[in-house]
């Protein structure tokens, strides 16, 4: 029985459904009343920009506009419409824009008949408008990839050094320079391309919504075999009168480049003529002579020049040197007519010009010598790398005399 009452109730659901679909067809197509309907979001269109460019003016890129309609009509139109059926325009032409925000009625161009739209007086947008500027800015080419193996690309040459930057002021103010990039994988011969061109700030990040002019730069890029050379120190002068010990340059060799008939012929590379005789320092930096057509291929156009001096050999004169007593008996006393000596030395001058006194060992040996006065010679200790050419005196009185020991008791 209860399952007889489900069937009769879902039964009744159908026809009570049924029923109110067919009611709403006969509305909709018979009765078709009037409704208001809201289409949000319709896109607004842009007319006659040259006229906004003529003022020097732009519209921020990248910003899109629209206005939401109020339409009113049949429901069977209103319930149908599509956005692609409505053309809004906002005509740049009509207006005295400035920079900055700007409030511009929309016009309806286009809609679908037999409906009306209710807020076709109240419809505007705010525009972002910008000043246009232009400026001009460096063209700089770059390579990437890597050439077949022996070979050098040598660095682009472009006719065109400077590229025009137009657009909103925002964007054209942060362009430092536009660049392009060339791929030189594999290649081992000259080759010329077209080159795209892109705007970059100062860290080298993309600027967007510019246009260059020319946006691509005809550039062509030279590749030539390559080989490592000695490098030849060129110089006038004696060197060994001049004391010179050795002359390296630095680095000792360089890679160069051009074409293969006049890289195959050198085997070092000149430097420009060194006179010793002007040599003041013990580095100097030198030009190098490059054959014509040739190329360092890290770009360096000079080297640095070492050269190391054998030292002169000076002498120095040190007075007041104390001398000193060795192997003194306990039993004697000994006593120096003179207690001080001059010397005159040698040794190559690094050495000299930080002796002092202190470093020279002047002395006499008593030993076995007993009471009485002698001439004896004087010892001179000098430190490693320093010779004694003259000493004053070379010997000196010394008179020796035997210790009296006092009586305990006072006799």
């Amino acid at each position: 029985m209860e399952e007889k009452d489900k069937k009769q109730q879902i039964i009744i659901k159908i026809c009570c459904f049924i029923a109110s679909f067919v009611l709403w067809l006969y509305i909709s197509n018979v009765e078709n009343p009037i409704r208001t309907y809201k289409l949000g979001r319709v896109p607004v269109q842009f007319i006659n920009k040259d006229a906004l460019e003529n003022s020097k003016l732009t519209l921020i890129p990248g910003e899109k506009y629209y206005v939401d309609l109020n339409l009113k009509g049949p429901v069977s139109k209103v319930y149908s419409v599509k956005l692609k059926q409505f053309k809004l325009v906002v005509d740049l032409e009509k207006y005295a824009l400035k920079q900055g925000e700007n409030k511009v009625p929309v016009e309806i161009r286009e809609m679908p008949e037999g409906i009306s739209i209710v807020n076709d007086n109240n419809l505007w947008v705010k525009i972002k408008v910008d000043s246009l500027e232009e400026k001009s800015v460096p063209i700089k080419i770059s390579l990437y990839g890597k050439v077949k193996e022996g070979f050098h690309a040598l660095k682009p040459i472009s006719k065109q050094k400077f590229a025009k930057v137009i657009g909103p002021s925002t964007y054209v103010n942060k362009v430092n320079q536009v660049i392009g990039k060339c791929n030189v994988k594999n290649s081992d011969l000259d080759f010329e391309m077209q080159v795209p061109l892109k705007a970059v700030d100062s860290m080298g990040n993309i600027v967007e919504n510019v246009n260059i002019s020319p946006d691509f730069v005809k550039t062509k890029i030279d590749i030539k075999k390559k080989k490592l050379v000695k490098i030849n120190i060129n110089t006038i002068g004696d060197a060994n009168n001049l004391n010179i010990k050795s002359i390296v340059a630095v680095p000792d060799s360089v890679e160069i480049a051009g074409d293969n008939n006049i890289i195959n012929n050198i085997n070092s590379i000149d430097t420009e003529t060194i006179n010793l005789n002007d040599i003041k320092n013990n580095e100097i930096n030198v030009k190098l002579i490059l054959p014509k057509g040739v190329f360092v291929t890290n770009n360096i156009s000079t080297i640095k020049i070492n050269l190391q001096f054998n030292e002169s050999i000076i002498t120095k004169d040190i007075n007041n040197i104390d001398i000193s007593l060795k192997n003194e008996s306990n039993d004697y006393i000994a006593k120096l007519e003179q207690n001080t000596v001059f010397i005159r030395v040698s040794g190559k001058e690094s050495t000299i010009n930080n002796l002092t006194s202190e470093d020279i060992d002047c002395y006499i040996d008593l030993k076995s010598l007993q009471e009485g006065e002698y001439n004896v010679p004087i010892n001179v200790k000098l430190p490693n790398g320093v010779s004694n050419i003259v000493i004053k005196p070379e010997q000196v009185k010394v008179i020796i005399k035997k210790k009296v020991l006092e009586d305990n008791n006072g006799d």
